[in-house]
């Protein structure tokens, strides 16, 4: 038994592993065990003023962009100044054939 408590007592300690999910390795003295999820959150959210409100911003400009898109995209479909807008096309076209259709009858 005198030689594995040897054994044991002159191994070097395992270097402290990068925690990649967080972005910043914990000192080997801290035990991850004793912090709360809480805790940690709000000790990175103090750290990293710019990530708090990116991720604040972040939905925010999710909802405008969507918004902005639809709004062009939608508004060049009905736009009745626009010619080119699907529905209005589609809306002449069917005008001229009547006309067309009704001096064919008129003859």
């Amino acid at each position: 038994m005198a030689d594995g408590a040897a054994a044991n007592a002159t191994r070097p300690e395992p270097a402290p592993q990068p925690d990649f999910g967080k972005g910043i390795a914990r000192p080997a003295s801290v035990n991850i065990r004793q912090l709360s999820d809480t805790e940690s959150t709000h000790r990175e959210d103090r750290a990293d003023p710019m990530k708090v409100l990116l991720k604040a911003l972040t939905p925010l400009v999710l909802l405008l962009s969507a918004a902005l898109i639809y709004k062009f995209w939608a508004g060049s479909r009905s736009d009745p100044d626009n010619p080119d807008a699907e529905g209005d096309r589609l809306i002449r076209h069917y005008d001229k054939q009547r006309q067309q259709d009704r001096q064919q009858q008129e003859r």
